[in-house]
């Protein structure tokens, strides 16, 4: 991965950029950042945030998903083993 890195890490996941695919590749894609954490309450919750947030502000003035929230756009299990150790 050029110019990739572990961002964060702490008690509710790791935060990566730029994005792991679903099957753990690496990707070139600036846009998005992708978080690893076991799914449980936590995870699931975090999710239906993201949801509730996306419907409510997706056509706001001001653009505020852009420029005060980072919710949950897609999630998929994954395979932590398939991931590459260099990231």
């Amino acid at each position: 991965m050029e110019g990739g890195k572990k961002l964060a890490e702490g008690g509710y996941g790791c935060v990566f950029h730029p994005e792991i695919s679903c099957s753990g590749e690496e990707t070139t894609n600036m846009e998005f950042v992708t978080k690893l954490q076991k799914r449980d309450f936590s995870a699931d919750n975090e999710i239906f945030i993201g949801e509730i947030l996306t419907k409510a502000y997706k056509k706001a003035a001001g653009s505020p998903l852009e420029n005060n929230f980072a919710p949950v756009i897609s999630s998929c299990p994954i395979n932590i083993a398939a991931i590459n150790i260099n990231i």
